[in-house]
């Protein structure tokens, strides 16, 4: 499973910008924010830009991106 580490060094290494984290949280599958709209568990890595990554615990892939646009 997936940890607040990993999931920053993920966005980091994965996503433009993604080494300007501002937050990460950790989100049960039954407790998703409305944007992500899957029921799984997921760590949110909030961008400086504002930008939303979620990265699944469980996969360790970024599993969406949602920004001020989408």
């Amino acid at each position: 499973l997936l940890n607040e580490a990993a999931a920053r060094a993920l966005v980091a290494r994965t996503i433009v910008g993604g080494e300007r984290i501002a937050s990460a949280r950790f989100f049960a599958a039954d407790a998703v924010p409305v944007a992500f709209r899957r029921p799984m568990p997921v760590w949110q890595v909030v961008l400086a830009d504002g930008t939303h990554v979620y990265v699944g615990q469980q996969t360790g892939k970024v599993e969406a991106v949602r920004t001020r646009f989408w």
